[in-house]
């Protein structure tokens, strides 16, 4: 690797299930992977893991030797390595498309802090590893330790929002010590109140699709259809039959084999997908109707899944076309690896907002490269080493390593951000395309890496402002155990009151025209040291949304400026209303935008009730 392309310095924690080392992105000069690394004859000098530890006080592990090291069993934590801050490595992905896999931030320095662990009925199953409070706190306090740059962790707790949720204390604690945490929103999408890891010390990331796609055409009599998944080859011309719609036919396995046999079968779900699997089909069309990013079809027996509406074309297609004694024939062609010509959709997996009920703070912040990632995998499969990965499991080491990035350039401008103010620099810079996109699902909108590398203004919060924020949510002292801060003397603040890059307004419907003021406060981080004008994007007859004062004007001597945002909303508004739109602040040389969202309570709590 040249010396342009190594990061010096650069510290990234990946809290996760361990490293597997035989992949050449971890190592720096080039030495031979066969066989894995021998810690025994290379020195750390020679890769870019650079601590390695693993945490399991409890022994809730798959008994496997393995398992009880730092080694990555699952594959979950290389693949999420690979992405913070593997080296440039060009390779083909099963063994057929040529790709670059690389990092986030490649040549970083990683610290691997394994947490995460298989148990035996786990690793039967496939489900997801197994994690303790008192493991997790541990690898957050490694990490702590080692002064790391930024921590990535793409694990997601179901447990209470900051009581039992190690993830949320771990991270409170790195933030205390001036350390950003990245995680990951979830997979749970796309129903909203889904999102995860979610407090505000937090920079939560949901994914977005790539800038490459996997595409597969399908010929089905005279007509070629589009859908997704990855073939590695072209089958045959072959009979195509629709999965039988009686509810019977599922019972009549007998029956059904010796019609899906040596054909392609047109399916309406995963499950009838599964049984056409099962009873030797050849191939299997299916409707995307699992939001799963790990139910992407199975590379030995060709499948492609389409949309809704494309499975109802392909219908249409054959009802027309195909009189009932003709027999259509279809052919599944080699996937394509082509330029994704519109990147900016949030993917449907993706866990949405709003966030737990109480806090009223956008989630997730922003959306980075979720889809078809590539990325080091477990190479005891088959194929090769490196493969496609997909979830927020792999926005997030990409969110991280350029997080990363800031970091270290906001530094060589003698700044020694905080984690919200490397937060506030993704957020009012991300990239938000001019089309309908839900605010719960983008967020502030699209990481923009070139933008977030200067933002000019950021909304930056302390571990005080934290601490206060905290005092506003306690129950019965509770969380001042759990946190261990000191609160004398601090006024407590409601979860709208903290100087967040977002604003969500919470309207009681009861109680129009209502009318709400909220302060932000915005520092210049240079290098220019302008005068701002403010605006609203969009406007509504029934909102009434005015800044106080509408110019800033910035200085060395005075690099922070407080505004107020004063909301009316009217009579008209109904009860089920939810207004978005965007407040920005422009200079000659920058703009620095954050979202606003206006919602009833009425609308809020039906968000929430399909959590």
């Amino acid at each position: 690797m040249s010396e342009k392309e190594q990061i010096n310095n650069i510290k990234i924690a990946v809290i996760d299930s361990g490293i597997n080392l035989k992949f050449s992105v971890f190592l720096i000069k080039g030495k031979d992977t066969e066989g894995g690394i021998d810690w025994n004859t290379i020195s750390q000098q020679d890769t870019i893991i650079k601590d390695a530890r693993h945490f399991c006080k409890l022994g809730h592990h798959n008994h496997d030797k393995r398992d009880t090291s730092v080694f990555d069993v699952m594959g979950h934590g290389t693949k999420c390595a690979s992405v913070a801050g593997g080296i440039s490595t060009k390779t083909k992905v099963f063994n057929t498309y040529p790709v670059t896999v690389t990092g986030s931030a490649p040549g970083a320095d990683i610290n691997v802090y394994k947490a995460s662990w298989l148990q035996a009925k786990e690793m039967a199953d496939g489900s997801d590893g197994h994690t303790e409070f008192e493991d997790l706190i541990d690898a957050f306090k490694a990490a702590i330790a080692k002064e790391v740059d930024v921590i990535s962790i793409s694990i997601s707790l179901d447990e209470s929002y900051l009581l039992e949720n190690a993830i949320a204390v771990g991270s409170y604690m790195a933030m205390k010590s001036n350390i950003l945490t990245v995680a990951a929103a979830g997979n749970n999408g796309p129903m909203h109140s889904t999102v995860l890891n979610t407090p505000p010390w937090i920079l939560t990331i949901g994914a977005s699709e790539s800038d490459k796609k996997f595409t597969t055409s399908v010929l089905i009599g005279r007509r070629l259809f589009k859908g997704s998944c990855i073939n590695l080859k072209d089958t045959d011309l072959l009979p195509l039959v629709v999965f039988p719609s009686d509810e019977r036919a599922p019972l009549e396995s007998n029956r059904l084999k010796k019609i899906f046999k040596q054909r392609i079968v047109l399916c309406d779900n995963e499950d009838q997908k599964k049984m056409a699997v099962k009873l030797g089909a050849a191939g299997v069309l299916y409707r995307d109707e699992d939001y799963s990013p790990f139910s992407r079809g199975n590379r030995a027996l060709p499948s492609v899944w389409f949309t809704h509406e494309v499975v109802q074309e392909i219908r249409d297609y054959l009802s027309q076309n195909f009189a009932k004694k003709a027999k259509p024939m279809a052919k599944i062609y080699k996937s394509e690896l082509v330029e994704n010509s519109d990147p900016y959709k949030v993917a449907k997996f993706s866990s949405r907002g709003p966030g737990p009920s109480g806090m009223k703070i956008l989630k997730p912040d922003v959306c980075a490269p979720g889809v078809e990632i590539f990325a080091a995998k477990t190479p005891s499969r088959k194929f090769d080493q490196y493969s496609i990965s997909t979830g927020t499991s792999f926005a997030c080491p990409y969110v991280a390593g350029k997080a990363a990035l800031i970091k270290r350039e906001f530094e060589k401008k003698g700044l020694k951000p905080s984690p919200a103010c490397m937060r506030s620099a993704f957020m009012t810079t991300a990239f938000n395309p001019q089309r309908e996109i839900s605010i719960f699902g983008k967020g502030a909108g699209f990481v923009d890496l070139v933008k977030a590398l200067d933002p000019g203004l950021v909304y930056d919060c302390s571990f005080t402002d934290y601490v206060r924020l905290l005092c506003g949510l306690e129950v019965e002292g509770r969380l001042k155990e759990k946190y261990e801060y000191d609160a004398d003397g601090l006024n407590p603040i409601a979860s709208e009151e903290l100087n967040y890059p977002s604003i969500m307004v919470v309207v009681s419907t009861g109680c129009l025209p209502y009318k709400q003021s909220i302060t932000r406060e915005l520092t210049c981080i240079g290098p220019t040291f302008d005068s701002y004008t403010a605006k609203v994007e969009d406007k509504s007859i029934n909102v009434d949304i005015k800044i106080e004062p509408t110019q800033l004007k910035f200085t060395r001597e005075n690099p922070v400026q407080k505004f107020l945002v004063n909301f009316i909303v009217e009579i008209g508004w109904l009860r089920h209303d939810e207004f978005v739109t965007h407040l920005v602040w422009e200079s000659n040389h920058h703009t620095v935008t954050i979202p606003v969202v206006i919602i009833s309570e009425v609308s809020l709590s039906s968000l929430e009730a399909k959590r």
